[in-house]
Order: C-alpha cells, then sequence, then structure tokens
C-alpha cells in the first residue's frame, strides 16, 4: 500500500527514514528492541500518518488492522 500522500512524505524521504530507523532499532541491545508485529516500514508510516493526522489510536488501528495496544506500543517506542 502507498502511503506517500497521508505520510507527507516523498517515497525516497519514506525509505531513507525507514532506513535510519532500521539501523537505530537494530544498534539497541536485544532487550531494548521492540518486537514489531508487522513489518517495520509499515509501523513507521503507521506512526507517521498517526503524527500527521492526529488520529485516534483505536482509529490508527482499525485501519491497519492492529489492535490499540500495539498502536500505543509502537507510537511509544517509535515517537
Amino acid at each position: 500500500m502507498r502511503y506517500n500522500a497521508t505520510t507527507g512524505l516523498t517515497p525516497a524521504q519514506s525509505t531513507e527514514l525507514i532506513a535510519r530507523m532500521w539501523q537505530v532499532q537494530t544498534a539497541r541491545p536485544p532487550g531494548e528492541r521492540y518486537d514489531f508485529t508487522m513489518p517495520f516500514g509499515k509501523a513507521v508510516a503507521m506512526v507517521l500518518i498517526k503524527a500527521r493526522h492526529k488520529l485516534a489510536q483505536q482509529l490508527t488501528a482499525d485501519r491497519h488492522g492492529t489492535s490499540q495496544p500495539t498502536v500505543s506500543r509502537m507510537w511509544r517506542y517509535l515517537t
């Protein structure tokens, strides 16, 4: 799924942001890493969309096929 219009980033910017965040994720000690239930890039896009459009966690969860607690954990971890 394409999220460029809803994240406000170009495809190149999205790719670079996801790559940099992945570097940070993999550099953390194993005990401090979040075990993502969805692909990492999709999780980053979900957080970007939530931030840009000020969506509620439940609405974000419904749109991305996950639960509100998962959105909350990803939001806290990625921001």
